[in-house]
């Protein structure tokens, strides 16, 4: 039985720079650094996991507009996005970050 990793961080993202993560998060040495990273660790574990570069990229689950992402957060909802086997769903203040991997309680 494993343990699921999630995290729950707070942002201060508005609209359009939300809508811009994919591009700085891609453009972040520290996140393709840590991505590498954890790919290695991953990699033995899940021979599925795919390659390097791919894990490391940043997707947005959806393409939304400015007036969508709002809609999307007036109903409560959360934009997303996959990196380095995270889904990150971005409310107006926070992000929830689940990951993939589970590690064995102690």
């Amino acid at each position: 039985m494993g343990v699921n990793l999630t995290l729950l961080l707070g942002h201060s993202l508005g609209v359009t720079e939300l809508l811009a993560f994919t591009e700085r998060a891609s453009a972040s040495l520290e996140m393709q650094r840590a991505a590498r990273q954890l790919w290695q660790v991953l990699r033995p574990r899940w021979p599925n996991l795919g390659g390097v570069e791919e894990f490391a990229t940043v997707v947005a689950c959806e393409r939304l507009t400015e007036d969508e992402v709002q809609a999307v957060w007036a109903r409560g909802e959360t934009p997303s996005f996959e990196w380095a086997g995270f889904n990150l769903y971005f409310g107006r203040r926070a992000v929830e970050a689940t990951h993939l991997s589970r590690s064995s309680p102690l």
